[in-house]
């Protein structure tokens, strides 16, 4: 029973930190639009660039809230643990979420006990906001694209 109760703080943990992370790129993704929508003047390359910055670095700091996690819910050991690396510092555990998130995985670090749910909630996660960024970065191009003319 008692391992149950942990398996439903990590669903509520997991689904705490998707929230933040879509409601994250939500607001990113709206900035972006309306910030395009006030410099029709200002395309081109430079426009491109910021916009590329800005998605990745809400991308990291999607990871960040998910390394946070990581950092609070293996302070437990039941919820698991990862075995691989010592896990010493705040940066290790940013390593291992960026492996993740990205869907990368280069194995070096791997997980054991339930926390392997968690991972596997941040991989999908990952994948799903890495697509709705490349599809903004598409758009964002395609528009650029289209006032050129």
């Amino acid at each position: 029973m008692e391992e149950f109760n942990y398996f439903l703080l990590e669903w509520l943990i997991a689904i705490f930190t998707v929230v933040i992370s879509v409601w994250i790129h939500s607001r990113v993704m709206l900035w972006l639009k309306n910030s395009r929508n006030n410099n029709e003047g200002n395309l081109r390359q430079s426009r491109i660039f910021n916009v590329m910055l800005c998605l990745i670095f809400t991308h990291m700091v999607e990871i960040c809230v998910f390394a946070i996690a990581y950092k609070l819910m293996l302070a437990n050991p039941k919820f698991g643990s990862l075995s691989g690396s010592d896990l010493t510092s705040f940066t290790d555990y940013l390593y291992y979420s960026s492996t993740v998130y990205t869907t990368l995985g280069f194995g070096d670090i791997v997980p054991h006990g339930l926390i392997r749910l968690f991972t596997s909630i941040e991989s999908l996660t990952g994948l799903s906001l890495v697509a709705w960024s490349m599809s903004v970065a598409f758009l964002e191009i395609q528009h650029i694209e289209s006032n050129k003319k």
